[in-house]
């Protein structure tokens, strides 16, 4: 299997018809035909339903798409960055994982920076939990994550990112609670929580509290923020997050409460400590360092 192949596969896959597939290719359907059949003899699998009119994955096909779309996508940069290297105007992509931080900020005005002095940089960010931003920093798929230091960050180059996170709860703007600056631990042990499904962050949560985390009274999980603030306007619990993850203030419908005592954490940029980034990213890292050092001297 080939990189062509790839393409072959993944353009039958988007258009669920092989002569349309095959038009847009400019081949011919019988040899598009040939090379989805040579695939699936490599594989010893079906990729694909055939019907009367239209072509649709298998359950390994969908697996293979995912896979395809990120080998081909890294060729493709690959050639753009081999093209680049030694030239003043460099072209590539730079990929991002990010958790829901308001530090993503800084990395937004970096971005902004680099495209003004290099328009041939794109950029691609890819919205998810810690989880699954580390694991893709890890697989290659991406070339820097948004993470929290606390997620013990082994193994990997770090660069923090201010102004850091802040914890705290948020609830309801009608609830009791939003009249309150802040909530201690002997006002959160009472209430019902919404957190985040990561055991580490649920254990830094509990010590906090000063109590075993299964004692805690936890009516849902989540990893994505939008869902969680809906379940709390429900009525269903609080939240428990970093400043700057929904919009609060006079005319919004939820309060941010921090910790009292404070619970504070880092945003780190992180990259692969075995990895040599591509000409795009190493003039991404660049930035974010200038710009951090511009939003630093102006706290």
């Amino acid at each position: 299997m080939d990189l062509r192949q790839l393409r072959y596969f993944l353009k039958v896959a988007e258009e669920k018809n092989i002569t349309v597939a095959a038009r847009a290719l400019h081949v011919s359907q019988p040899t598009l035909s040939r090379e989805i059949q040579n695939m699936e003899r490599e594989y010893g699998r079906q990729l694909f339903v055939r019907r009367s009119r239209s072509v649709e994955l298998t359950d390994y096909g969908i697996l293979l798409r995912r896979r395809a779309r990120d080998l081909v996508q890294m060729a493709d940069e690959l050639d753009k960055e081999m093209l680049s290297v030694g030239r003043e105007v460099v072209q590539g992509q730079v990929t991002l994982s990010v958790g829901e931080f308001e530090s993503f900020a800084v990395l937004a005005r970096a971005a902004k920076r680099l495209r003004e002095a290099q328009p041939g940089i794109t950029f691609h960010i890819h919205s998810s939990d810690g989880d699954v931003a580390e694991e893709r920093l890890q697989k290659g798929s991406s070339d820097f994550a948004l993470l929290l230091q606390s997620r013990g960050l082994t193994r990997l180059n770090t660069l923090p990112i201010p102004p850091g996170e802040t914890w705290g709860i948020y609830a309801p703007a009608v609830s009791a609670l939003a009249s309150l600056h802040s909530v201690t631990p002997e006002i959160v042990r009472e209430l019902p929580l919404i957190i985040n499904h990561r055991p580490g962050l649920v254990s830094l949560f509990g010590r906090w509290v000063g109590t075993d985390p299964d004692r805690l009274n936890i009516v849902s999980s989540f990893n994505l923020i939008y869902n969680a603030r809906l379940m709390m306007l429900a009525g269903m619990g609080y939240v428990f997050g970093v400043n700057g993850l929904m919009r609060t203030g006079p005319d919004s419908d939820a309060v941010f409460l921090p910790l009292d005592p404070p619970l504070r954490d880092q945003t780190c940029l992180a990259w692969r400590m075995d990895r040599t980034l591509s000409p795009a990213a190493g003039l991404f890292l660049e930035e974010v360092q200038e710009e951090r050092q511009r939003t630093g001297s102006s706290e």
